[in-house]
């Protein structure tokens, strides 16, 4: 009986202040809305940053380690058979050697000395990465144009090559499909294009990936005896176990 009482005195209430209970309502709706909307928003800026950083989640790069005294000794090189003890540990699911360096690069012939910025510039400086087979699946980037390179064409030392995309429009246009098939010059070498990487950013799209023993022996000038790399990208078996692999490849 007084919870009914108490409901006609509520809505007697409504009915004598109509537009203050309008406003009330109105609020209370907004607020509600408001709070679910931050909410709604925050999970998916969440959900996008997540699923933007998972690719490479599970990924550690390995570098030389410097000395920790001031102008003291070079750090001792990663080798060869550094990727091959890092290879055995049980956390690491897959790796790949790299060898970087600079090289200057011209589409087929052309040898006029442009820059990059400059309207149909077909010549340009970029960086170099000999590597493996897997470094696609490994570093998890992807193509845009083409096929990367076998692990036959890698064992043969072919001299074929995969543009990152600003290579590619520098030298041959826009059209990154127009690269693939196209001769390229890099320093005294001609190399063939048979694919273009998909944009990661500004850094990573102005590389020319190529096989490991093509890059030493005929970019870098090693030989093909040399072992040294620069570094090696080593792919964790979940992002679990990321802190374990890294002390372990330690």
């Amino acid at each position: 009986m007084i919870l009914r009482e108490t409901l006609v005195i509520a809505l007697r209430g409504l009915r004598s202040h109509k537009l203050r209970s309008a406003l009330t309502m109105l609020g209370l709706i907004i607020g509600v809305a408001a709070v679910i909307l931050l909410t709604s928003f925050g999970q998916g800026v969440a959900g996008s940053v997540n699923s933007a950083v998972e690719p490479i989640a599970n990924s550690v790069t390995v570098i030389p380690k410097l000395s920790p005294i001031p102008n003291g000794p070079p750090a001792e090189p990663l080798t060869d058979d550094d990727a091959k003890a890092i290879a055995k540990i049980p956390d690491v699911q897959e790796l790949v050697p790299v060898v970087t360096g600079s090289s200057t690069g011209a589409a087929g012939q052309v040898s006029k000395a442009v820059t990059a910025s400059t309207p149909g510039a077909q010549y340009l400086s970029a960086t170099v990465t000999g590597t493996t087979a897997n470094y696609i699946s490994a570093s998890q980037k992807k193509l845009s144009a083409g096929t990367f390179f076998t692990d036959a064409q890698e064992r043969s030392a072919a001299k074929v090559a995969v543009l990152g995309p600003s290579v590619s429009q520098a030298l041959y246009g826009p059209d990154l499909n127009a690269a693939v098939g196209k001769p390229l010059r890099l320093n005294h070498s001609m190399f063939k294009v048979i694919g273009v990487l998909q944009s990661f950013g500004k850094a990573s799209d102005n590389v020319i990936v190529m096989p490991e023993t093509a890059a030493r022996a005929d970019v870098f000038g090693y030989g093909y005896g040399g072992d040294e790399l620069s570094s090696i990208v080593v792919k964790a078996t979940s992002t679990q176990v990321v802190k374990d692999a890294e002390v372990q490849i330690t």
